[in-house]
């Protein structure tokens, strides 16, 4: 069970960084996209 633990951690992880990336989607790859579209 201890893995289902594991997972549970990745899953919260993984919505922090979508609700992060909700939040700002410019920068949810990596990098700006306004330097690209400059």
């Amino acid at each position: 069970m201890q893995e289902a633990s594991q997972e549970n951690i990745y899953t919260d992880s993984d919505t922090k960084r979508l609700s992060e990336v909700s939040r700002m989607p410019k920068s949810s790859m990596g990098f700006d996209i306004d330097v690209f579209e400059e």
